[in-house]
């Protein structure tokens, strides 16, 4: 019984002392957990048969590739530049701006019956705008005129057109002579105002005829008439006030060919072109003439001489 007593005395006394030790103690402070840093995965220790302290592994984090999308930047369109304003050629003038020789055929039945080779110029004399004076222009017969004729038995003809200008050469026949002669020509002339310059309004621009009628390169059959030099053919108007001449050179021709061939037959020549020699040899005969009697006259005076000094 008295065990009890004190026993119980023990455990009031024990009660009594565990709630003054609470009063008297502070408050206990709240430990924070422990902080992982970001990345970090705290792995618990696996138990084993051994006693081992926890460990944790830190495992790094995984690389961080910034993948960027590449900045491409646009191409322009390529600009195709304008086309730049197209300026008109300017018209050609329907005449060469030399002396051009051509050579033309005319063909029929198998036949070339006329053979033209020379050169062509005119030279045009027309009045000038506002003024009461006159131009002149000298226009050539292009090379590539395009060539038409008439292969008739007895009249034949070749005409040469280039632009709105022609010229027209008609030949005749003399059976009883055996020749053919150029009976006529006739030149068409276009007033073109921008080949003419200053000519009057009242004429630029409009189409010239002018002819000439008259026996001319009188020439033996089966022959071709031959003249180098220039000759001036007069040509008279269609009562206009523009005034044409034409000037032939190094010009053969033929008419009445009897061939297939562009070939011409033996030429007669013209009186313009007798060979220089003639004078040449005209001229040696003189001086030689000269140079005789001045001998002549030097020997005779040296023997007259000599007689008067033999008498004294």
């Amino acid at each position: 019984m008295e065990n009890k007593k004190s026993l119980f005395v023990l455990l009031a006394c024990a009660l009594f002392a565990s709630v003054l030790a609470a009063e008297t103690l502070p408050p206990a402070t709240e430990v924070p957990p422990p902080t992982t840093p970001a990345g970090t995965t705290t792995t618990p220790a696996t138990p084993s048969s051994s006693t081992t302290a926890p460990s944790s592994t830190t495992v790094p984090p995984p690389p961080t590739t910034s993948t960027s999308a590449p900045t491409t930047t646009p191409t322009p369109a390529p600009t195709t530049p304008a086309p730049a304003p197209t300026t008109p050629a300017p018209t050609p003038s329907p005449f060469p701006d030399s002396l051009q020789k051509g050579n033309w055929t005319v063909s029929g039945d198998n036949v070339t019956c006329i053979l033209a080779a020379m050169s062509v110029s005119a030279k045009i004399k027309y009045p000038v705008q506002g003024a009461n004076t006159t131009l002149e222009k000298a226009v050539f017969v292009p090379s590539l005129a395009k060539a038409e004729g008439s292969c008739d038995p007895t009249s034949q003809w070749i005409k040469l057109t280039w632009g709105n200008n022609s010229m027209q050469v008609d030949f005749k026949k003399n059976d009883t002579a055996k020749m053919y002669f150029i009976s006529q020509i006739t030149y068409s002339l276009f007033a073109d105002s921008a080949v003419f310059k200053n000519i009057s309004t009242d004429l630029a621009n409009k189409q010239y005829n002018f002819m000439r009628v008259k026996q001319d390169y009188m020439v033996n059959l089966n022959q071709s008439f031959h003249c180098t030099r220039e000759q001036n053919l007069t040509l008279t108007n269609d009562g206009s006030k523009i005034n044409a001449e034409l000037f032939l050179s190094s010009v053969q021709l033929q008419a009445f060919h009897i061939e297939n061939t562009a070939v011409f037959s033996a030429p007669q020549y013209c009186e313009l072109d007798t060979p220089d020699i003639v004078p040449i040899a005209v001229g040696c005969a003189l001086a030689a003439l000269v140079i005789v009697v001045l001998v002549a006259y030097l020997v005779g005076r040296r023997r007259s001489q000599a007689r008067g000094y033999l008498s004294m």
